[in-house]
């Protein structure tokens, strides 16, 4: 950690829970410390920005919550190590280049999802983090995506219906539900490690499969988030050729992206997405967001500027 003698004299100040998040916090801003030649205490909004876009942090809480946590430290470090004044807690989330931190993140159509994953796996391989990025941009959450049933996801209506009957999901753009249909209709594949060998679906009742090679001891085993998002991983260093250098292809990501993509949608079809009164469908059109209205339209607006559209 830079200057971690004083680090560590302010980490001791704190409960071990929260001495752990800035633990994490400092282990992070090193590199920049380090270039900059300060400690992070003193750092200008157009430096914590940059930090900020490094770290890939986007969502307006977790902005806040950082810059609370600064502000903090920098109280700390005004009283017992330097008179010099922070300015932390004079900083917004709306005071930096919102757009900027969010396009490394977006996905900008389906079309580009479905593109980039065609490049990395043919259509029919039955790779399981294609079918989980197709649920993410139609606003799934991982953990309900690794539960669905074949019966549930009607790619012939393009149409994902929850055991009770609610719909989750009410129409497909046409190349996710083509990528949908091939995946769900595939049972043999090829993979290639060293030699080509023959891999069989494991449906075990779940729409996202495992395609494993004859008695394979996983056979039947349930599918978790953590490998939804190993497979995921694994595809972005295919198609990056590099170390994770597209984080558009992340769960999360695209689950943001695709439900910003519906959101616009909304817009040009008439819809007041700006007004309170349409808060309720504005979060629900956003995967039942949690964010509030202000900050639903703070990341919109920064969407439309990473697209083009302002």
């Amino acid at each position: 950690m830079y200057n971690e003698n004083i680090k560590r004299q302010f980490m001791n100040t704190l409960a071990d829970s929260y001495a752990n998040e800035y633990r994490l916090l400092f282990g992070r801003s090193e590199r920049f410390e380090n270039e900059y030649g300060k400690d992070i205490a003193w750092f200008s909004v157009e430096e914590i920005g940059s930090f900020f876009e490094e770290n890939g942090l986007v969502e307006p809480q977790n902005l806040r919550t950082q810059l609370g946590m600064l502000a903090t430290y920098g109280d700390w470090h005004m009283q017992e190590v330097s008179n010099a004044p922070h300015h932390f807690r004079e900083y917004h989330v709306e005071d930096f280049p919102y757009a900027k931190l969010f396009a490394p993140l977006v996905t900008k159509t389906p079309e580009e999802l479905c593109n980039k994953m065609r490049m990395v796996y043919p259509i029919d391989s039955g790779q399981p983090a294609v079918a989980a990025l197709c649920f993410a941009w139609l606003g799934i959450d991982c953990g309900d995506a690794i539960k669905l049933k074949n019966d549930q996801v009607d790619t012939k209506n393009g149409k994902v219906i929850s055991p009770t009957g609610e719909v989750l999901v009410a129409s497909m753009p046409e190349c996710i539900r083509k990528l949908l249909t091939v995946y769900s209709n595939t049972r043999v594949a090829e993979r290639v490690q060293n030699r080509t060998f023959t891999v069989y679906a494991d449906d075990i009742g779940f729409f996202i499969k495992r395609m494993l090679s004859a008695n394979s001891s996983k056979v039947g085993k349930p599918i978790t988030k953590k490998n939804i998002s190993d497979w995921i991983i694994m595809m972005r260093d295919k198609y990056n050729g590099t170390d994770d250098n597209d984080q558009t292809m992340n769960y999360g990501n695209v689950q943001r992206s695709g439900g910003f993509y519906r959101l616009h949608q909304m817009d040009l079809a008439g819809v007041d997405v700006r007004s309170i009164k349409n808060a309720d469908k504005v979060r629900l059109c956003l995967g039942k967001s949690k964010r509030n209205h202000k900050d639903n339209m703070l990341m919109y607006d920064a969407y439309l500027e990473v697209i083009n559209e302002k």
